[in-house]
């Protein structure tokens, strides 16, 4: 699940403009979509998220650090008016952040060994208020199960370090209160899971060297993720400063350290540099780099509880200067560190990976790590779940169509493995990851003025599978897909007349199955069950309502949550063709829709369109020739809404439902990541 970005209030900073057109990324001033406050959706996703990664600037040299805290849920609380509260176990000796937050006081002094608690008053306890509005800060609220996560940015006005124990045993517990200015929710790409479990830090400090030991060394051979804060203290025309944080995260071992070259030590410390993989395409964090080349980065060992905390100077590095460090790269940064501390169970929670991200990329090495000649140098990768052949493709309306797929085992397998038959294990409701590089992709270029996305696109993107179990070959799904004016799509639809009876082989690979956006008995109760569908929207319900048919046999009868559904639809004139295609395949829905047609000329159907819609009446179809309002809504009594739609509708659902009070609350799918 996901939150679609929307549209908010804050304009771009001429840095972050600077940065989009160095890359060719266009955004209009009002396409910005942080919000000038902290929305309810980002309120209540600090509430469920077990971590707060959080920066902030030392005061003394301007440079970002960053922390994480946290360990389970409930320790971040919205106390209203764009407030929010923090209490939570910290690390009070070595953390960065616990001490700029707690006294403004400057961290790189020599004596970094002392304790740093007393920063936030002259006993344990004492509550310290910022002066004027006070400390600019940024966060991120992350809950890696469930591969959610929300940016904040702000200003801390109050806090205490409450600490007990004897010496040298103590243990922190922080309390902060801040006012949030912006919000964001982001996408789950590049999100690995993890289960956290909630420890109490007993930190020992090993390392303050910008020249890390080996063993903080071997943390970004063990990390799939880090969180990184920047500040854009350039552009006079922002108020005291921007203040960015945000995480990371790729395959395990993402982050390569840069060998010293001839030998020779780098200058000032270790030097890491990173690949930067396609997401939102916001650019919010390189666009801070661009004015002010400085991060904080902390990098959690989520099985041993140790933590590097380094702040560093950074260069970015765009097209081919980044393939020339990282092949196959178009954006990459390079970071020097500078300042460091390597603390030793620090983090106040350990954890279990559960699950890679669908969407991470192969580990990219760093040219200098490849052998001329050898399969990494030459591309080979591992590839996934198999490689793609299209088997059917039918256009269902001018813009939507339905494609099979038969997922073969890769063709890498050594010639000594006998081929397999690869076996899906696609729940109804989970999506497929799908690369298209390997067709797409054309090499780096500079420019590409017909099409300046194509230059930052990594082509890989996810469909929610529309076929359920045992309706095809355990290696066949299906998806239905709308064009999007993409490149994918566009490939796709080209495709729709090309397919032989043998089926179509695609250079495309499958390279993750996920998704959780289930109905299921657990999490409804008795209660109605609405979906709201937008367009393809409708997907996630063909595979659940498929599987739940063929579940209830001879009988039809459907049993369980799927029996209350009430579908809401809301669906273009131009897409009927789908709308007859679903209750043709899916009788059992149209006794449980309410379909509303947009589009046509001033409201008034075409007499082509006026008999398919009769005809759609004939079966029991309801429809409506209007939109979809916030009083259909109204009628339902319910606490849990589904919705699965384009970030207009979903907006405009997410605020129908949050006015009609309570407790009620809208599990969402979208199509943006």
């Amino acid at each position: 699940m996901s939150f679609g970005i929307i549209a908010g209030s804050v304009s771009w900073s001429p840095s972050e403009k600077a940065f989009h057109k160095l890359i060719h990324v266009r955004f209009t001033d009002d396409e910005n979509p942080t919000h000038a406050a902290l929305t309810p959706y980002a309120a209540q996703s600090l509430r469920t998220s077990p971590l707060l990664a959080i920066g902030a600037l030392d005061p003394a040299t301007q440079r970002p650090w960053t922390s994480v805290w946290g360990g389970e849920a409930g320790f971040v609380a919205p106390l209203g008016g764009g407030m929010i509260g923090v209490r939570t176990p910290v690390e009070g000796r070595w953390d960065p952040v616990v001490e700029i937050l707690g006294g403004g006081q400057n961290i790189s002094r020599e004596n970094s060994e002392s304790e740093h608690g007393a920063a936030w008053g002259s006993k344990s306890g004492e509550v310290r208020r910022e002066d004027g509005n006070g400390r600019v800060m940024a966060g991120l609220g992350i809950n890696l199960a469930r591969r959610t996560r929300v940016k904040i940015a702000g200003r801390a006005v109050a806090g205490a370090l409450l600490e007990e124990g004897e010496p040298g045993q103590k243990k922190a517990d922080l309390q902060l209160v801040a006012q949030i200015d912006q919000s964001l929710g982001n996408c789950p790409k590049y999100l690995n899971q993890w289960r956290l479990t909630p420890t109490n830090p007993q930190p020992t400090l090993m390392s303050t060297s910008p020249r890390l030991p080996n063993e903080a060394l071997s943390i970004f051979a063990r990390a799939d993720l880090f969180f990184i804060s920047t500040a854009n203290l350039a552009d006079h025309s922002i108020k005291d400063y921007d203040m960015d944080t945000n995480h990371r995260g790729g395959p395990t071992g993402f982050i390569r350290v840069v060998p010293p070259a001839d030998g020779e030590p780098h200058e000032g410390g270790t030097v890491i540099v990173w690949p930067e993989y396609s997401g939102n395409q916001l650019y919010q964090t390189l666009g801070n780099l661009h004015s002010t080349p400085r991060a904080g980065i902390a990098v959690p060992d989520f099985l041993t509880g140790d933590v590097l905390y380094l702040s560093g100077d950074t260069q970015t590095l765009v097209g081919a200067d980044a393939a020339a460090i990282i092949p196959k790269s178009n954006l990459a940064v390079r970071f020097n560190v500078r300042e460091a501390r390597f603390v030793k169970k620090g983090l106040s929670f350990t954890g279990v990976r559960a699950d890679s991200s669908p969407y991470n990329p192969p580990l990219r090495k760093l040219k200098a790590e490849l052998k001329e000649g050898s399969a990494s140098a030459a591309g080979s990768e591992d590839k996934g779940l198999g490689v793609m052949t299209l088997t059917q493709a039918t256009a269902l309306s001018p813009n939507v169509a339905r494609f099979r797929f038969r997922v073969d085992p890769p063709s890498t397998l050594p010639a000594s493995q006998p081929e397999r038959q690869i076996a899906l294990d696609c729940r109804p409701g989970q999506w497929i990851a799908l690369d298209f590089s390997s067709e797409l992709y054309h090499g780096y270029a500079h420019m590409n003025d017909d099409d300046p996305q194509y230059l930052n696109d990594d082509f890989v993107r996810t469909f929610t599978v529309s076929s359920h179990p045992g309706k095809l070959s355990p290696n066949e799904i299906e998806i239905t897909a709308r064009r999007t004016g993409g490149p994918v799509t566009a490939y796709l639809f080209r495709q729709i007349s090309r397919v032989p009876s043998r089926g179509l082989q695609m250079d495309v690979r499958a390279i993750g199955l996920g998704g959780d956006f289930f109905i299921n008995e657990s999490s409804i109760a008795d209660q109605v069950v609405p979906f709201i569908a937008g367009g393809v929207g409708i997907t996630p319900v063909l595979s659940q309502i498929g599987a739940a048919v063929a579940a209830a046999g001879e009988s039809g009868e459907i049993s369980g949550p799927l029996a209350r559904l009430v579908l809401l639809w809301s669906v273009r004139v131009d897409d009927l063709g789908l709308v007859a295609d679903t209750f043709t395949t899916y009788p059992a829905l149209a006794s449980r829709a309410k379909v509303f047609l947009t589009g046509g000329k001033s409201g008034v159907l075409s007499p082509k369109v006026e008999e398919e819609v009769a005809a759609l009446e004939g079966k029991g179809v309801s429809l409506e020739r209007r939109r979809l309002t916030r009083n259909d809504l109204g009628t339902i009594a319910t606490m849990r809404w589904f919705c699965c739609a384009g970030k207009g509708l979903r907006n405009a659902v997410v605020a129908w439902v949050q006015e009609g009070g309570g407790e009620m609350e809208v599990v969402e799918e979208s199509f943006e990541f």
